[in-house]
């Protein structure tokens, strides 16, 4: 067996099928409304054609300007605008209400007897120069030339004006500022001068000097006594005695800046220190003699007599040395409260020196300051001043007004004036009558509108001169439309439901020609091919016309059985179709209504649940008769029918709230009559491409 390879229809991302539908939604549009653009167009173009028609000739006239070159110098520089924004803004003070103010004002002085008409001035710069093109156009040619030469003069007088008036205004504030800082100055220097004569600065200073100096040796001596001061309240006498003795063996020819570390022969410290030391050495010559004699020895007495002779001699040395101990403490602590006293002293004179000598300094600094202010405004007194009589105008008629050349608006740009807005004011309409329209063409639009179930979505089929859709036949051609049904089928006997799935179902509608007729008659065909005992009842018991699509009678049917003339089983009509039944409407009734909610209607649902696996209600539009509201609470579920492009989301959405409020099941919406071209049903595509294809046969 060869296999088939089927052509893949291209897959079209999300994004690009939103935008594609739009825009098959928006030719739609143009296709049903094509005369509106038409209509706009049309108004639009005769009115640039009447005002072609009936405009007077416009004179035109021309003329430049152009940047003077300019000499630098410092004294020219002085005025000088902002170069980044430069050429925008002389062309806004050219269109200024003042300059054209004024210019109307130069031509009745000068021009008294011509008459004023209104001119309106266009400028422009020239790219890549310092040029600016003038445009004046009017109805008079004579006032637009003569009034196009006021402009630029008025302008040039306005800019000299502009720049007086600044210069003016810049003179007297740095005079003011200077005369203002003369005085500044005057009374700095008095002050100063004052000072100096009550105050020696330089003795002063001198003084600062000597005593910051005599504060940094006092400093140096506190730290030092209080170093050896700390030294002494740490150690005991044993410490200290042993510390003056090493200082005093460290000590050499050059004079110890420590005076109190010294020792000498004489001091009790070095003789306690020698008793103990010669306690230490005789207990050491009575332990040695203690190994060979006995205690009664007169060595060993004689030696235990010395020890006692010294430790006597050691307790007079070593009280006299913690008084002398004491005493040096005792010291030393005088010592550096007489050195913090002097300190104070001293520092207090230094503090004193080093503040007159800084209101010294901050008054010269003062003086120099408001000095060096005073010269650069006077400096720059001197160059306003000369900069006010050096030519500063920086812009010069390059070229005077032309001759005004009269001519009417061209034929061309008025009517692409004309074409262009009668095509933007047709657009705008167009686009309010698709706003305003709320029919739902493509998948996408209905998921915007509804959050209901999409249980399937049926193809359009082309009717071929008759007036109904023809119904499915086993093996019937049309592949893609009965496919749609199937996929309705299998939602309705898979959907995701809690206990027994629904068994009676309602197809409805919104409003009339939405196709619930076609797809009720199609789904139960379809639900008997499944091999289901399948009932259809045309409970439109008003307009139903289900009994012509099947080739039977309309009576007896479903008014005989509600109004118990028979049973019901005695209407019950073969289809031709396997697994299928079918009840007509019956006789039409002026109390139709009635008849869906009197007990027999209760009884009839009851017993043809126990006969038939399947049964399906086509009733009428909910907006339009009562009826489906008041059979549906009675029925399993309820499916909404919806035609592309042809049913109002409104309507939809309002026959949905009605059935919610009567506790009706919806099970979900099937959406009818839909264009497979769009970008939504690409997929349909599929079909088309595995139904046409031809399974060649095994060679």
């Amino acid at each position: 067996m060869q296999e088939v390879q089927f052509e893949q229809p291209k897959i079209m991302a999300s994004w690009s099928a939103t935008l594609f539908t739009r825009l098959y939604r928006y030719k739609n549009l143009l296709k049903r409304r094509w005369w509106v653009l038409l209509l706009t167009i049309s108004i639009a173009l005769c009115y640039q054609g009447f005002k072609l028609v009936t405009s007077e000739p416009v004179f035109y006239s021309s003329s430049r300007m152009m940047v003077d070159p300019q000499i630098r110098t410092p004294e020219s520089t002085v005025y000088s605008e902002e170069l980044g924004n430069f050429y925008g803004t002389q062309i806004e003070l050219m269109r200024s209400g003042k300059v054209m103010e004024r210019a109307k004002e130069r031509v009745r002085a000068m021009y008294p007897d011509v008459p004023e008409a209104y001119v309106n001035i266009q400028v422009n710069q020239q790219p890549l120069s310092s040029i600016f093109n003038f445009t004046a156009s009017s109805l008079n040619g004579e006032y637009t030339k003569i009034y196009l030469d006021a402009v630029m003069d008025s302008f040039i007088f306005f800019k000299e004006e502009m720049r007086n008036v600044t210069s003016q205004k810049m003179l007297s504030a740095i005079t003011e500022q200077v005369l203002k800082l003369e005085r500044e100055l005057k009374e700095a220097q008095l002050k100063l001068f004052e000072f100096q004569k009550n105050n020696d600065v330089a003795s002063l200073q001198e003084q600062g000097n000597t005593a910051a100096a005599y504060v940094a040796t006092l400093e140096k001596e506190l730290a030092e006594s209080t170093k050896e001061l700390q030294l002494l309240e740490l150690m005991d006498l044993d410490q200290n005695v042993e510390r003056r003795e090493r200082l005093n063996n460290e000590q050499t020819s050059e004079e110890d800046s420590q005076p109190t570390a010294q020792v000498t022969g004489d001091e009790p410290e070095l003789e306690y220190l020698k008793a103990k030391r010669s306690i230490r050495m005789l207990e050491n010559q009575l332990e040695k003699l203690g190994e060979n004699l006995t205690d009664k020895h007169p060595k060993m007495i004689d030696l235990r007599q010395q020890i006692k002779d010294q430790t006597d001699l050691l307790g007079f040395y070593r009280s006299q040395s913690q008084d002398q101990l004491e005493s040096r403490k005792q010291t030393l602590k005088l010592q550096v409260q007489n050195i913090n006293m002097q300190m104070e002293t001293w520092r207090a004179k230094a503090l004193q020196s080093s503040r007159v000598m800084a209101e010294f300094e901050s008054m010269k600094a003062d003086v120099e300051r408001v000095k060096s202010l005073y010269d650069r405004l006077l400096d720059t007194t001197q160059s306003v001043d000369v900069s006010t009589n050096m030519a500063q105008t920086t812009i010069s008629i390059l070229e005077n007004a032309s001759l005004a050349i009269s001519r009417k608006q061209g034929v061309g740009k008025a009517l692409g004036i004309g074409l262009a807005f009668g095509l933007l004011a047709g657009c705008a309409i167009l686009f309010i009558f698709d706003r305003i329209d709320d029919r739902v063409n493509s998948f996408t639009e209905l998921r915007d509108h509804f959050e209901e179930e999409v249980l399937g979505q049926v193809p359009l089929e082309i009717l071929g001169g008759e007036d109904r859709v023809a119904l499915l036949q086993e093996n019937d051609e049309r592949q893609v439309y009965s496919e749609a049904f199937r996929n309705i089928r299998s939602s309705l006997m898979y959907m995701a439901v809690e206990g027994e799935r629904p068994r009676s179902r309602i197809i409805t509608s919104a409003i009339t020609r939405e196709g619930k007729s076609t797809v009720s008659a199609n789904l139960a065909i379809t639900m008997g091919f499944a091999g289901s005992k399948t009932l259809l009842i045309d409970a439109d018991l008003r307009k139903g016309l289900l009994n012509q699509d099947f080739g039977v009678s309309s009576s007896p049917g479903l008014v005989d059985a509600l109004e118990q003339r028979m049973h019901w089983t005695e209407t019950v009509q073969e289809t031709g179709y396997p697994n299928l039944h079918f009840i007509a409407r019956g006789h039409a009734r002026s109390h139709i209504g009635e008849l869906l909610i009197g007990p027999a209607a209760d009884v009839f649902l009851k017993e043809i649940r126990e006969h038939y696996d399947y049964m399906i209600f086509d009733t009428p539009p909910i907006l339009a008769a009562d009826d489906t509201p008041s059979l549906a609470p009675k029925i399993d579920g309820t499916l909404m029918v919806m035609r592309s492009a042809h049913t109002s989301s409104r309507m939809t959405q309002n026959s949905l709230d009605l059935l919610y409020q009567r506790q009706v099941n919806v099970l979900g919406l099937v959406f009818n009559c839909i264009d497979t071209q769009l970008p939504d049903y690409y997929h349909y595509q599929y079909y088309k491409s595995y139904y046409t294809q031809t399974i060649p046969s095994d060679s």
